[in-house]
């Protein structure tokens, strides 16, 4: 009975505390209980010992819009299928990696990604949210955690065929078409989105809730993407895999609540592309990949004559050898070099180079009962002929019950300056130095399974304290120029709740999520900053979100409810964005017949017809519907 009790009370411990989750365990990706089966819900989040996989099932939003609504990272943006920037535990966009198929693709001359254009519920990709710095394994950049995308791979011999088509307020329309063809020797799939949004949704003029309503001007969006990847199977240890991810975007800039009037907008061309050879064999691993990516840009304002166009060329060669000496321990070797080429009228010099090359060890040990679980990567990077600072991650789990879970993780960060911020013209600061700081985290888990019933509690406390912050500030010569002035402490805490009761007809999930966090700037070159001890600006330090799903049969209801707290726009905390909340619910029905699929689905999002922004003058839309029907034929065979 006292046993039992101190179960008990562990259990429950977390949910005194106020604050998240995240958090890894060992390096299996293992699927927590009555997750292991996505409901055949619009979007699902499946809760990982590692991350947090995103389920666009059928995909009725994009990526960008599901973040937003389902987890506790911020996005910076002014519409659906618009721009948009991904910001962690209160740290920047260039903070957050971008990872496509084990290569980092963040992008050289910003450092940030379009989040906006990543994925839109693809079938052939798997994109996974990563908590926390993992500077590394992943390389500078990496430092508040990571978006992972890769290729999903196929299971069941067999074609798989499906075509889908959204459509929604404002103009919203999505289209996907996806084959994927299966045999013992291999797979291959493809797929083709189309997502475009006209986004004239009406708004107050001037923010001014005395003024009347408009329609917004100059929203357009039209965006294109390809994708296909596939695998070979030499044997049952050799394979050959690859992939091609094409996007063509365009995206009118909106007029903000002040304007009445702007005509510019921006072109967006990427092309991702790898291939990897693989030797999987008892105690040991081979992999061997390269990668090359391109990205075109181009800004244009016809009523300003404005216009500028900036290309890159990026190529990574990389190869890791795993060696596995006993169940207990393992030792990771990785080579990767990262070249990158810019062509820019705004620079220096017409062309513009970055090369990368490090050297990166990771030890894993694993206790006999599988209790205890401990992992450290260290890494040297040589930035064309400079030394960056040496990091290091280092993470040790222990099981101290069957229900508790007790992890503690650290490590060395690290980012380098991007092309922007070393060859602008003008502005540009070649003198510029990496910046570098420490990463912290501790967490308990919770995990409860028992019949149909399952509970799972996580808080955690992270820590991040970053020198040499990188800052672009105004000059007496009348244009910006970055510089190396700030010092940031970005801390705060995590708590995650998921509830999950599944029986042979029904499916109940409920998963409550809030975190608390101050990032702050700690200290500053300039004498008399009014931004010390401020909180950065658009960072909130309150943001919770809570998701309820039930399933019946082949009905499907989910509701999930976001708040986000007041977000500073001035660095002297004066100027805030007010908080908000906002709701969506959305419902599916599914209906089967031999190998044949059909799932409808009808989604409202801002239920509420709340009036937010998430960028200081730019409105957000308000209640809007869509509506998705998605057609899958399966057929299986043996060959």
């Amino acid at each position: 009975m006292k046993r039992s009790f101190i179960k008990l009370f562990l259990l429950l411990l977390p949910c005194f505390a106020f604050a998240q989750l995240d958090s890894l365990m060992s390096k299996k990706d293992n699927d927590v209980g009555l997750y292991e089966e996505p409901l055949k819900l619009l979007r699902v989040i499946k809760i990982t010992q590692q991350q947090l996989r995103i389920e666009l099932n059928p995909p009725l939003n994009n990526v960008a819009t599901t973040l937003s609504q389902n987890t506790l990272v911020q996005i910076k943006t002014y519409g659906t299928a618009a721009l948009a920037t991904l910001s962690i535990r209160g740290l920047g966009s260039q903070h957050c990696a971008m990872l496509w198929n084990g290569f980092n693709t963040q992008q050289s001359m910003h450092g940030t990604s379009d989040v906006s254009l990543v994925g839109l519920g693809s079938t052939t990709q798997n994109i996974s949210l990563n908590y926390g710095a993992s500077c590394a394994k992943d390389g500078g950049g990496s430092i508040a955690g990571s978006l992972d995308i890769s290729a999903k791979p196929v299971f069941n011999n067999g074609l798989n065929l499906t075509i889908a088509n959204t459509l929604g307020s404002f103009g919203y329309r999505q289209q996907m078409i996806y084959a994927g063809y299966k045999t013992r020797h291999g797979y291959l799939q493809i797929d083709y989105l189309n997502e475009q949004a006209d986004n004239d949704f009406r708004y107050l003029k001037n923010g001014n809730p005395a003024e009347k309503y408009i329609r917004l001007k100059n929203g357009r969006t039209a965006i294109n993407q390809f994708n296909v990847n596939g695998s070979h199977f030499f044997n049952k240890t050799h394979r050959l895999v690859g992939g091609i991810n094409y996007t063509d975007a365009y995206r009118q800039i909106p007029v903000t609540e002040f304007q009445s009037m702007n005509t510019s907008f921006q072109k967006d061309k990427q092309l991702k592309s790898f291939l990897a050879y693989e030797v999987h064999k008892r105690r040991l691993t081979f992999y061997s990949g390269i990668a090359y990516f391109y990205d075109l840009l181009e800004y244009s304002d016809p009523s300003s004559l404005l216009y500028s166009a900036s290309t890159i060329h990026k190529l990574i060669a990389k190869f890791k050898l795993d060696i596995s000496f006993s169940k207990n321990h393992d030792l990771l070797f990785v080579l990767e070099n990262n070249s990158a080429l810019a062509i820019a009228n705004q620079y220096t010099a017409e062309m513009s180079r970055q090369n990368f090359l490090s050297l990166n060890t990771a030890y894993t040990f694993r206790s006999k009962n599988d209790r205890f679980y401990a992992n450290i990567q260290l890494r040297q990077q040589l930035n064309d002929t400079k030394l960056v600072p040496f990091v290091f991650d280092a993470v040790a789990t222990y099981k101290a019950l069957k229900v508790l879970t007790l992890q503690v993780k650290g490590g060395r960060v690290f980012r380098v300056p991007t092309l922007n911020d070393l060859y602008w013209v003008p502005g540009g600061n070649v003198n510029l130095l990496a910046e570098k700081g420490w990463s912290g985290e501790w967490m308990i888990k919770n995990d409860f399974n028992k019949n149909q019933f399952y509970l799972s509690n996580s808080f955690s406390n992270f820590y991040y304290l970053i020198d040499n912050w990188i800052v672009w500030l105004p000059t007496n010569q009348g244009y910006w120029t970055p510089q190396n002035i700030k010092k940031v402490f970005s801390r705060g805490l995590q708590e995650e709740l998921v509830l999950a009761y599944k029986t042979e007809k029904i499916s109940l999930n409920f998963m409550a999520a809030y975190q608390f966090n101050f990032s702050t700037q700690l200290s500053n070159f300039q004498v008399n900053d009014a931004a010390n001890k401020k909180q950065l600006i658009y960072e909130p330090v309150h943001k919770a979100t809570i998701t309820l799903s039930f399933v019946y049969r082949e009905f499907g209801l989910q509701y999930a409810h976001q708040f986000t707290g007041k977000r500073f726009t001035s660095t002297d905390n004066i100027l805030f964005l007010p908080s908000f909340h906002t709701g969506n619910l959305l419902l599916s029905k599914t209906m089967r017949w031999q190998q044949f699929e059909l799932a409808l689905n009808v989604g409202v999002d801002n239920l509420y017809n709340s009036r937010y922004y998430m960028v200081e003058s730019r409105p957000m839309p308000g209640r809007n519907y869509k509506l998705g029907l998605i057609l899958k034929c399966n057929t299986q065979f043996n060959k």
